[in-house]
Parts: structure tokens; sequence; C-alpha cells
């Protein structure tokens, strides 16, 4: 990728206006991995420090303090400007797309888990009431009076117990849960990019697609 270029004059990716800085002071080489920095002084008047140390060329991360000639430069802005730079002029984000199949298989795994866990529940707590109804019954002293109606009673009681547990379990917890797992998923699950929403689709279908519909940016080679 091409320099991200510092100093006074207008066709910087970085503009200061500042005296002591030169006109095209220094630039900013960008590595393969996008996130390794080598800031090299353009034979600038005034020079440039890092640190409080002249240098002619020197890796550098935002904790540094860099100058160009009496200027000091805002790490924190000027590293805001570089990533919307390396965002703009990147075209292939692969390993990036990659990251999103992990991030599919993670949220279809929570989703799965959400609803074996309330169907456990709800067989658990369905078997809890059976039992306990099947118990009173069959000790109820007025029910074993009365000839054939304990037969009828446990025969329903797995229907009763059924229909408690329902009503215990509500499928709006149920909902509620899969929703937020949604809500953190769409938030992670686009192009890496220009943000563009791929929840509609698998990983799959979008790796058919080898490119982002919206900028258009590679994700498979």
């Amino acid at each position: 990728m091409k320099a991200f270029t510092i100093g006074r004059n207008e066709n910087n990716d970085y503009k200061i206006d500042n005296n002591t800085v030169s006109g095209n002071h220094a630039e900013l080489q960008i590595a393969d991995d996008f996130k390794t920095f080598t800031l090299k002084d353009l034979n600038s008047t005034n020079g440039t420090s890092v640190n409080g140390q002249n240098i002619i060329s020197k890796k550098i991360d935002e904790k540094q303090r860099i100058q160009l000639g009496t200027f000091s430069l805002e790490s924190e802005e000027l590293f805001s400007q570089l990533r919307t730079y390396i965002l703009k002029n990147r075209t292939e984000f692969i390993a990036e797309f990659h990251q999103l199949k992990e991030i599919e298989i993670k949220y279809n795994k929570e989703k799965q888990n959400v609803n074996k866990y309330f169907k456990l529940k709800s067989a658990l707590l369905k078997g809890g009431i059976t039992i306990g109804l099947m118990v009173l019954v069959y000790n109820n002293a007025y029910v074993k009076s009365i000839e054939g109606i304990r037969i009828y009673l446990m025969l329903g009681i797995g229907t009763i117990g059924g229909i408690i547990s329902t009503a215990s379990i509500s499928d709006k917890k149920v909902k509620e849960k899969l929703e937020d797992l949604y809500i953190d998923f769409s938030e992670t699950f686009h192009c890496p990019k220009c943000k563009f929403d791929m929840t509609s689709k698998s990983w799959r279908f979008w790796k058919s697609k080898k490119k982002c519909p919206k900028c258009k940016c590679n994700w498979v080679k």
C-alpha cells in the first residue's frame, strides 16, 4: 500500500499547518499486516524525532511521542486518520473475512445451546410435576374410594404435567435470549471494510460471491 504522507502541502494525507514542518516532511510506511508502521523522515529541514530522539526511519505505535520540527503530533488523531486511510485504500480483506466463519459457528452453537437448555429445563420440570401428581393421586384416600377413577387420573397426569411445565417456562424468555444473541452477532457479522450487513445469508453463501456486493473489496482469492 502507498505510504501515508505527512507535511505542510495540501497533497499530503495528513496536513500540518506549521512553519517548522516541511512541505513533504515524513511518511508512514504500512506493512502487509496493516498493523506495523515505520515513520520515515523525507529529508525535512527541521527533522523528525520520536520520544525526543531524531530519526531517519523508525517503527512506531500510538504510545510514542512524535515531533516534526517543533510541532508535536497528536498520536490519537494521527492514527485515527491513518486507520481511515488504510480502510479506504485496502482492497483485500481475506483474513478478516475468514474470521467471520468462526463468528458464525459460535453464534449457531450458542443458539442450539439456548434451545437445548430450555427443552431440558422443561422436560425436568414436567417430570417433577408428573411424579408429584402421581404420588398425590396414588395416596389420596378419596381417589382410592372411587373405583376406576384413579386409572384415568394417572393417564391424564402426563398431559397435566406438560401443560404446567410449558406454562412455567415462557417462550418469551427463549425469544429474548435468542434476540440478544442475534444482536451481538449482527454487530460483528458484516463486511470487514464497509460494514455491509451479512446476517441475511450464511458465510458459505458470501464466500461463493468472493467480493462484497457493496464496496467490492475482495473476500476470497
